[in-house]
């Protein structure tokens, strides 16, 4: 059975994760919130947030966010990977933490899932409702579940 204990500083990370979800409309306090979590981010006048973004709250601190990066609403960033007793007994499942790295520049359109041990590539545009399992080079849009690489972005596209 897994140690659930939950330690002060993991529930006043949990507690300032949930509220800066809710903090979308004053966008600075939401950021420093995350910071204080241990969130990384480079230039956070530059990041956006939009509403019900959620940065995971078992390890935030594997999570670095590059200059003017948009998560927009119902994003997801997960750092940590679960499994139930039984898995760990019958499968030898373990439980994992692995960092995500979103790069400068980089979209991610409502409701995309980041899943641990992502990096995103500088300036791709990951398109709404994408699942992203594996690293996305840069400069390219990508979408679906499992998210993939649909091209490159071209600099005469509007």
């Amino acid at each position: 059975m897994p140690d659930l204990t939950i330690s002060p500083r993991q529930l006043v990370s949990w507690a300032l994760g949930n509220l800066a979800q809710t903090l979308w409309f004053l966008p600075p306090l939401a950021k420093r919130l995350h910071i204080w979590r241990g969130v990384n981010m480079a230039s956070p006048g530059s990041v956006f947030l939009g509403r019900n973004v959620l940065l995971d709250n078992r390890a935030p601190a594997l999570i670095t966010i590059g200059a003017d990066v948009w998560l927009t609403t119902g994003c997801v960033i997960l750092t940590h990977g679960m499994c139930s007793a039984l898995q760990r007994e019958r499968f030898g499942m373990t439980e994992s933490n692995a960092p995500v790295t979103l790069e400068r520049g980089v979209f991610l359109g409502c409701g995309t899932i980041i899943l641990p041990g992502v990096t995103i590539g500088e300036g791709s545009y990951i398109g709404a409702g994408s699942v992203v399992s594996t690293d996305i080079p840069p400069g390219v849009v990508a979408a679906g579940n499992p998210a993939r690489v649909i091209r490159p972005l071209d600099k005469q596209e509007h």
